[in-house]
């Protein structure tokens, strides 16, 4: 087992103080962000480099044919240090593989972009042969070929050789303050392969939900003031965004 120093960070979190201990080195960490937004996308560009992947998703995955607007923005993104992601839904391994793999394929064909986001991910071990299927699909597309896959919850740890980063969550702050919990395997893993999602955060908690992320091994976070239905529909007020950047980077 490797030596890790510890810090230890006293957070504020709405109904007592939480003493977290996190490691040295869990502060390495970049935003990431879905950018459910019709472009331009110029405060996310503007944010490169602690901004370091974006996930497109102009039509619940990529649409009917090519839209110009996406190709000049995701071009923009990429020239700022922003590897771009489509976005594809899975229907949690039901959806047949011909569909998902037609979406991908109309990502890289129409936009070039870095990768893949698959989103409705399974979590059952009986389905990792379908997203590994998948990785296998895009990294032959050549490039960075990042995939991501989304259950939106915990996974087991036979998913991380079938995806390059999991979301292991998207909730609430209140969930993630008061429920949260991972496996072990998360903790030992590099976080380099977790993304947390954490919506309705008001901006008095933003600082604390960043802190959290660092001490629960997410390599990646995006927070934001907007809830349900739609957290991604609009981007965070330029304070917030700002805060956000400086707290991650």
């Amino acid at each position: 087992m490797r030596s890790v120093r510890h810090a230890v960070v006293g957070l504020l979190v709405g109904f007592g103080a939480t003493i977290l201990t996190v490691p040295a080195g869990a502060n390495a960490q970049s935003m990431a962000v879905p950018e459910y937004i019709y472009p331009p996308w110029t405060q996310m560009d503007a944010g490169a480099p602690v901004i370091s992947i974006a996930v497109m998703n102009p039509a619940s995955g990529p649409g009917k044919k090519s839209d110009a607007q996406y190709v000049s923005a995701v071009k923009a993104a990429q020239a700022a240090g922003i590897g771009v992601l489509g976005y594809v839904a899975t229907s949690y391994g039901q959806r047949s593989l011909s569909a998902v793999e037609s979406d991908i394929s109309s990502y890289y064909n129409w936009y070039g972009v870095n990768g893949i986001f698959l989103d409705e991910a399974s979590t059952s071990c009986t389905l990792k042969s379908y997203y590994a299927t998948l990785d296998v699909y895009v990294k032959a597309k050549g490039g960075v070929g990042r995939v991501i896959i989304n259950p939106g919850e915990q996974t087991n740890s036979c998913y991380s050789s079938a995806a390059d980063i999991i979301v292991n969550f998207e909730g609430s702050y209140t969930e993630y303050v008061r429920s949260y919990s991972a496996p072990s395997w998360v903790g030992s893993a590099p976080a380099s392969e977790f993304w947390q999602i954490i919506y309705n955060t008001p901006a008095a908690n933003l600082s604390q939900a960043i802190a959290l992320s660092k001490a629960r091994n997410a390599g990646y976070v995006y927070v934001t003031s907007y809830g349900l239905p739609n957290p991604y529909g609009e981007v965070p007020s330029a304070s917030y965004w700002t805060t956000q950047l400086t707290d991650i980077g």
